[in-house]
């Protein structure tokens, strides 16, 4: 649904695996298994650009993810905040994912870290997504205008 300069998306059902620890060369690193129909793995830990580019590619790459993740580094900043960055799987670092806040938002409540709704913080903007009790997700943010162009026939 588009209003005004918003538009929400509903997702489907976000599936959230329990809290594991992985090793990454000699660090344990605690994370939460997330499914937004493609996978995240979810950090909660303060969301530095260097601890982003450090453990983004180890953790995407690692044994546990043999077809690869997205990883996300997050800060709880109050019941509903979060602040997070993202590292997209063959992508590298990326400003802003919708799927990725759905998967940060969606781990915060399962481990009642927040509740929903949540706003979560990156770098490229602000979204906010609400999980229901059946797990299901809705995304709401900003539509802009990014650029106009014409398709030759």
């Amino acid at each position: 649904m588009v209003a005004d300069s918003s538009v929400e998306l509903e997702l489907g059902e976000v599936e959230v695996g329990e809290l594991e620890t992985i090793d990454v060369q000699g660090e344990l690193v605690e994370l939460t298994p997330v499914s937004v129909g493609n996978p995240h793995a979810v950090v909660r830990r303060e969301p530095s650009r260097e601890s982003l580019l450090r453990l983004g590619p180890l953790v995407e790459t690692h044994p546990r993810f043999p077809e690869r993740t997205n990883v996300q580094l997050v800060r709880v900043d109050g019941p509903n905040e979060v602040t997070a960055r993202v590292w997209e799987r063959g992508a590298r670092e990326t400003l802003a994912s919708g799927t990725s806040a759905v998967a940060v938002a969606a781990a915060a409540v399962a481990n009642q870290w927040c509740e929903s709704p949540v706003t979560v913080r990156m770098p490229g903007g602000e979204l906010r997504v609400t999980i229901d009790a059946e797990n299901r997700a809705t995304l709401t943010g900003p539509a802009v205008e990014v650029c106009r162009g014409e398709i030759a026939p």
